[in-house]
C-alpha cells in the first residue's frame, strides 16, 4: 500500500515538474525587445518603430498608440497573415516579420506613446513601448527660429532706444536747469557791474529864503 502511495506521489511530483518546466520554457520562448528612449520625426516623413520578437510559435503582434485623445489601435497581424489595419492608418503602415512597424505620411497628431503587444497561442504575452514626437519640417523650424531671433533683436533695439531716450530727456532737463541758473547768474553779475561803474547822483535842494522887498509875483 505504501509502495503504491509512494509511486503516486512520485508521478504527481513528476507531472508538476513537467508543467513547471513547460511553463518556464514557454515563458523563455517568447522574447520581446524594444529599444529604450524616444523617436523624433517630421511631418510627411516616415519612422520605423523598432521591435524584436522571438517566439517558438506564430505570435499575434498588435500595435496601438496613446495620445491626448485616448488610446487608438493601429494594426494587428500574425506572420504569414495579412494585417488588420485600423481606419485612419490605411496605406500608412508597413509591418515587419520581427514585429517592427513603419509609419508613413506622419502628422502632428501622430505624436504619442506607442505600445506593441505580443501574444502567443498559449496566452502568454509581453508588451513594450516607446515615445514618438512628430514636429514640423526642419525648414519651417529654421524659419521660426529666424523669426524669433529677429523679434528678439527688435525687442532689444526698442529697449536700447528707450534707454537712450530717457538719457536724452535727463540731459535736456539738466541743460535747461543749467541755462536757467547761468541766466540768473549773468543778470546778477551785470547788475553788480552797473552799480559799480555808475556815478553817484546827489541832488541838493536849496531852500528858498523870502526877503521883505521881494514879491512872489512881479
Amino acid at each position: 500500500m505504501k509502495t503504491h502511495t509512494h509511486r503516486g506521489l512520485s508521478l504527481a511530483s513528476t507531472h508538476t515538474l513537467l508543467i513547471l518546466l513547460t511553463l518556464c520554457l514557454t515563458a523563455q520562448a517568447l522574447v520581446l525587445h524594444v529599444p529604450e528612449g524616444s523617436l523624433h520625426a517630421v511631418v510627411q516623413g516616415s519612422v520605423l518603430l523598432p521591435a524584436d520578437v522571438s517566439s517558438l510559435g506564430l505570435p499575434l503582434v498588435s500595435w496601438r498608440v496613446a495620445t491626448a485623445t485616448g488610446v487608438h489601435p493601429i494594426v494587428t497581424w500574425q506572420p504569414g497573415v495579412p494585417p488588420n489595419v485600423s481606419s485612419g492608418y490605411e496605406r500608412r503602415v508597413e509591418t515587419h516579420t520581427n514585429g517592427s512597424l513603419t509609419l508613413t505620411q506622419l502628422r502632428l497628431h501622430d505624436t504619442g506613446y506607442y505600445v506593441v503587444t505580443v501574444t502567443e497561442s498559449s496566452g502568454n504575452s509581453k508588451e513594450a513601448g516607446l515615445l514618438l514626437q512628430v514636429t514640423e519640417s526642419s525648414g519651417n523650424s529654421k524659419e521660426a527660429g529666424l523669426l524669433l531671433q529677429v523679434t528678439e533683436v527688435r525687442y532689444e533695439d526698442l529697449q536700447y532706444l528707450g534707454v537712450v531716450l530717457l538719457v536724452l530727456l535727463a540731459v535736456s532737463g539738466s541743460l535747461m536747469v543749467s541755462m536757467w541758473l547761468l541766466e540768473r547768474l549773468y543778470r546778477h553779475l551785470m547788475s553788480r557791474q552797473r552799480k559799480r561803474h555808475s556815478p553817484d547822483l546827489q541832488v541838493e535842494l536849496q531852500p528858498l529864503e523870502a526877503t521883505p522887498n521881494s514879491t512872489l509875483f512881479p
